[in-house]
This record gives C-alpha cells, structure tokens and sequence, in this order.
C-alpha cells in the first residue's frame, strides 16, 4: 500500500491531556486506561516499505534518544507493566490491551512499518471453510507521518474497551525509514481511535489506527534536523463516514480507491461496487490525518516511572524483584541480583563504555509464617494418586511420609514441628541467617529458553562441584561458604543418609549444594533432576514459607507414546494447485521399550500386552494394533495428571531416591499465595569422573561440631 508523500512533519499539540473518546458506533466499549507500544518503526518517515532495507544506506538518522530501551524482550516485558508478553506483539490483560510491539517484516496494504504478528485471522462467517484452514497469518500497520499509526493485532474482542497504548519499536522493522539507536525502543502513548475488519483470501482480521497523544514535543524518532510545526496550525478532522444500506451500520473510508461496508457480519462487507477490491490499495487522505479532539482532557502518567528513592516497606516483596529503567543511559535493566540492580551486567561493551549506574537496596528481615501444622492432614501432603506411608515413630521427632515408585525408586518426605525448628541453630535461626548473609543470589540465562534473555524467575547461587544443568551457575567451593550454609549442609548429609539407609541402601555423600531464593509469587516449573553426571539421590531443606511439590509422570512414560512433528514438502505440481509450500504432519510413535510404570494410561491393558509381546505370544504388529485398539477406548491425551502434592513447610525435608525417578518423573515448586520468602537448599551427588580435579576438590568439606546434625 502507498500513500502520496508530503514532506515529514513533526508532530504537535496544544494539550498534553487525554479523554475517555466517545464510544463508538461499532458497539466497542470505550474505557481511559493508558496503554503502550514498543515498536521499530519510524512514524514520521515519507520513505515508502519497498525502498528500505536493512542495512539501506538512506535511512535517516532519529532526532533524539528514546525514553528507555533494551537489548532484549524479556528487559522490556520486566521494566514496564504495559508490555508484559515475552512473545507476540500485544499485551493485553482482562480484554484491554496495555502494549504493542511493532517489529519483523511487512505484509499486504501497508502504508509504513508493517509487520506480521504470528498469529490466526479469524474465518469469515459470511463463508464456508475447509476445516483446519481457518487460521491466516496477520499483519501490523503503522503510520505516523503526523501522530497516527494504524496496527493490525492478533484479536479484538467485541467487548473490549478502546484504550491507550505504549508503543516500543523493534529494529527489525525497516520499513521504518530511521536508523533506530537500539533494539527495541520505547515510543511514546498512543490512542486506540479506530477497530476495523478486512478479508484477505476469505479469511477476517482487524487493524487499529492510533493517534499520538502528546504533540507538544517533537518526536525523538523524528527526522534529525525536523522543525516542530506551529500548534495552531494543526486541525481536528474528521474521515468519511458513510452508512451501509445493507446492515445500516456506518463505516470509515479508509481507502482510496472507494468506501466499503466494514462489518464482517453483513453481506456487502469488504465488497467496492459489488466487487472485490483489489490487494494494493492507498489509505485515505482524510483517514490518515483525522485528529480526535478530547474534551474534557484528563491527565496520563509518565511513560517511564521515576525511580523510587527508598523501597517502600509496606511495599510488596514482588515489586522489587522486576526491573527498572537506568536514570542515566534509559537502559531496561532487569532484576538480576537478589538486592539491587547494576546497569552493567548485561553490557556487551568495553570498561570504558559500560554505564557506572548501581542501585542497591537493604531488604527488611521476613518473619517465619505462622505455625500451621495439623499431623492428621498430614504429614501436610495432599494426596492425589499415590497414597503414602506415614510413620511417626521411626525418626523421631520428625513424622515421615514414603511414596513408592516402583522400581523406579521413592521420595521421602520428613515432617518437621515447632519442637524441631526452634532449637538453638535450627531451621529458625537458619532461615533469619540467611537473610542477612551475601550470599551472591541471582537470577541465570536460561539456555533452553524459546526467547533470548529470559532469565529464571527465582533466584540461586551454588556451592561445592559445579553443578551445570538447563542453567548454569557459578559454583564456589565449600571454603567459601559461610556457616548457615554449612549447617544447612549437615542436615542434608544427615536426610540423604537416613532416608537411603532406611530402604536398605547405601548413600553417596553430597558434594554440591545449590541454594534458590523465592520471592511471593515465584515457582519452578515441571523439570527433572536427571543428569547423568548426578548420583541417585537428591535432598532438599524447606526453609520459610509453605511451598507445594507437585509430581507427575512425564508425557511419554504417562500415555506410552512419543509426539513428534516433522514438514512434509509438497510436490509442485500440489504447491501450484493449493498455494501452499509445506504441510505440516503429525506422526505419534510408541515407545520402544514401555516401562508401563503404576498410575500410567490405561495401565491395565498395557501391562498384559507388553508381557505377551515379551513371552512372544503376539508379534510386534499384532502388539502395536491392540495398543492403538486399547487406546481409542480411553481416548487420554491430556497432560499427565499429578500423582501427589506435598506440601513443604519450615523445616521439611523431601528426599528423592532412585535412578528412575528422573527419568520416568518431574516435578515442580510453587510459593503458596500467601508466601513472603523462601529459600530451599539442595544436595547432591557429582560423580567425580565426570569433572576435573579442581572441581572435585570445591566439594570436600569438614563440618565443625555445630554443622553436624543428628537428627534432633
């Protein structure tokens, strides 16, 4: 889509007030809430999409710096609570969207900056549809020669309200005309002014038309050396309004080459003069330079917060761990260390262009949650297919609950009291040291993770051999570690003993602890401790708030079958014929060797036809026939239920033994809602030929008299 160029022009104002905008005639509600887009284009630029490039030397350089930037999604999604989405191009909570981001390449009808945003068009309701095919990749418009955009996006709900949104620009987006100074970078507020549908290839999306609310100040994405225009100069107008005698709903004119009904619902929609109009189009004049005026005008809060100069006690915890925009160069910078922030962490320059900025704060103490323990639920554990063991009377004063396995091994899981948790150098006194001890917390790169940046949602350090699994963390040996780690240590050198011994087996020692911090409203997700460089056993200490462990099978050993997708190509002639260069195929195998481990899918069936399989009274096809025929009747394929939910308390141990407990098993951690603080300490086995010599040596220890516990 082109538009005849003008001569880019800054964009101006009188007022920098808002208003609720009237409501309007497509039923959409209107509400004031401010919203914000994150974006790579440039919105006054007069340079048309097929001109730019990447690297086109034409690109204007921008006028002025942004208000904040980031080097990554996950920067911007931590320092802001209008943009939250890690992917797509929308933020939207509760029906209103808070944030867009404007980033990629460009599709049909777009004027500047278009983008694709990954996501479905809704089927036209008008026509009929092969199944399967309803789904259509979108695109976003964005404009702003002088103060609007338009932007399609993912979904407009009928009932969502009409906001304010923040826009961040994206570098990718070279449509955009300027040479942008980051890789993503905050804009400025916009308003929602129009929602409208268009088809393309019988498929139905929406596009949305923004005006810049603030046009008192020249954009600093602006051309370099634009002049600001006179304010007065700058008219509120109106675009085209005509109804359809049809559906009697009116629409925009939003194109030149003629009006069109926009109401997917009515049968003239999308149609110019009975026909289909054609796939490049121009925007219209009067659409484009429509300024809404707002009466009466309400103030709208600073894109970028300021910074708060002492964290406010009666704060939550939560608010602090995210992150913040550097007062000094505008970098998002996300909450990596367990108090405070450093501008530099993630700065890929040199010493001397690194920002000096450091701001670290002093976490008042959280006090332990309230006694909370009642012994007939519990042994504190909400069962959900497995039922455990209890035994109050074999370690006392500790009330043990043991789930069994199998053969694939058990978990153990050691009820602590009041009796236990306050002697002198307990798990009370523990979890206050704690507190005060620099114990380098900090979040970690995910390595696995689908977006560049992310880091974990809780915090960790680690001590004795390194321990490198999903995450990296940087290990320091145990004569660096201070004595409420220690003494955390011979207590788990004292359940990992215990608990083994006490199924007939022999323990290896740990020689690794890590140690995670959870703020409220942080968890670990499903995961498994497998690594082939770990011994068998894993022991955990619960130190502050409640937390939940939940257990399940993993997908594969529950349901007895792998998934996979892999792209079938086309023949040529067939792309010709359907337009279409690759097919996706799904293709579900079972598994080679099935352990059918107790509380799988369809356990019974499974079990009988795997023990004919190996006596050879079925051939392998004949076996595969009945799995398959055994299956359909019950018809799982859900995610794998929890076989059992512990709950963790101050002082609990939770012991985990067994090859194939890793293996066939994962489990995950979550804070209780109204948690304040936890921190949990892990030990390990690392099998020394799988490390060097140095760091076998960073696991040996010797506890003092104090570290060492006897189970009292």
């Amino acid at each position: 889509m082109s538009r005849r160029k003008k001569d880019p022009t800054a964009p101006q104002t009188a007022s920098t007030k808002i208003t609720k905008p009237e409501r309007p005639k497509n039923g959409i509600k209107v509400s004031p809430e401010l919203a914000a887009i994150v974006t790579s284009v440039d919105l006054s630029s007069n340079v048309t999409v097929n001109d730019i490039g990447p690297t086109n030397p034409e690109l204007a350089d921008v006028d002025g710096e942004p208000p904040a930037w980031s080097n990554n999604r996950p920067e911007i999604a931590g320092a802001f609570t209008w943009f939250k989405s890690h992917q797509g191009g929308m933020y939207y909570n509760n029906g209103i969207c808070y944030g867009f981001l404007i980033d990629g390449d460009s599709g049909n009808r777009c004027h500047r900056g278009m983008l694709r945003e990954g996501q479905g068009w809704q089927p036209d309701p008008n026509q009929r549809h092969e199944r399967g095919k309803s789904r259509y990749q979108e695109h976003i418009e964005e404009h702003g020669g002088e103060g609007s955009c338009r932007i399609n996006y993912r979904r407009v709900f009928p009932q969502a309200p009409l906001t304010t949104a923040d826009i961040v620009s994206g570098s990718k987006n070279t449509a955009c005309g300027r040479k942008l100074p980051h890789r993503y970078n905050v804009m400025a507020y916009f308003l929602v002014t129009d929602v409208w549908a268009e088809k393309v290839d019988g498929k139905i999306g929406f596009k949305v038309r923004f005006e810049k609310l603030d046009l008192s100040e020249k954009s600093w994405w602006a051309k370099k050396g634009t002049i600001l225009p006179d304010p007065l100069t700058r008219a509120y107008t109106e675009a085209v309004t005509l109804q359809c005698a049809a559906c009697s709903l009116p629409s925009k004119q939003v194109y030149m080459e003629g009006w069109m009904c926009l109401n997917p619902r009515c049968q003239e929609f999308w149609m110019l003069s009975g026909s289909q109009p054609p796939v490049t189009m121009t925007f219209h004049d009067k659409f484009l330079e429509a300024r809404t005026r707002h009466e009466p005008p309400i103030e709208f809060p600073p894109l970028v917060p300021n910074l708060p100069e002492k964290p406010d006690s009666s704060s939550s915890r939560a608010s602090w761990r995210f992150g913040i925009v550097c007062p000094h160069c505008r970098k998002c910078i996300p909450r990596i260390h367990w108090n405070g922030w450093r501008c530099a962490d993630n700065d890929a320059g040199g010493p001397e262009e690194k920002c000096p900025f450091e701001r670290w704060i002093k976490l008042d103490p959280v006090a332990l949650p309230a006694e909370d323990r009642n012994i007939d639920q519990g042994r504190a554990t909400k069962l959900v297919l497995l039922t455990g063991s209890p035994d109050d009377t074999s370690f006392p004063p500790y009330a043990l609950v043991t789930y069994s396995l199998g053969d694939a091994g058990y978990i153990l899981h050691f009820k602590s009291n009041s009796a236990i948790n306050s002697r002198p150098k307990g798990p009370d006194g523990l979890f206050q040291e704690l507190q005060e001890a620099d114990l380098r917390l900090r979040r970690h790169p995910m390595s696995q993770a689908q977006v560049g940046g992310t880091l974990t949602s809780q915090f960790s350090t680690n001590f004795g051999c390194p321990y490198k699994f999903v995450v990296c963390v940087e290990s320091r040996g145990f004569d660096q570690a201070c004595d409420p780690v220690l003494r955390a240590l011979g207590r788990l050198r004292w359940a990992t003993e215990t608990a083994v011994q006490s199924m007939g087996g022999t323990a290896l020692e740990p020689n690794e602890l890590l140690l995670l911090g959870y703020f409220e409203d942080q968890r670990i997700s499903y995961h498994d401790d497998g690594e082939s460089t770990l011994g068998p056993t894993i022991a955990t200490l619960s130190l502050g708030s409640t937390a939940t462990m939940s257990v399940r099978m993993k997908y594969k050993y529950y349901h007895g079958f792998t998934k996979s997708s892999m792209k079938k190509k086309k023949g040529e002639e067939e792309q010709e014929q359907n337009g279409e260069e690759e097919k996706e195929k799904e293709t579900v195998a079972l598994l080679a060797d099935d352990p059918v481990l107790p509380s799988c899918e369809n356990y019974t069936n499974r079990q009988a036809l795997k023990k004919n399989l190996l006596d050879g009274s079925t051939s392998e096809e004949n076996y595969k026939k009945a799995w398959w025929e055994s299956f359909e009747q019950n018809k799982g394929q859900d995610k794998p239920p929890d076989l059992m939910k512990i709950k963790l308390e101050h002082g609990d141990f939770v012991v985990m033994h067994g090859e194939g407990v890793q293996k066939y098993y994962e489990h995950a951690v979550e804070l209780d809602k109204r948690g304040e603080l936890r921190f949990a300490l892990t030990a390990r086995h690392v099998k020394k030929e799988h490390i060097s010599e140095d760091e076998w040596k960073m696991g040996q220890f010797t506890l003092n008299e104090d570290q060492i516990y006897d189970g009292k």
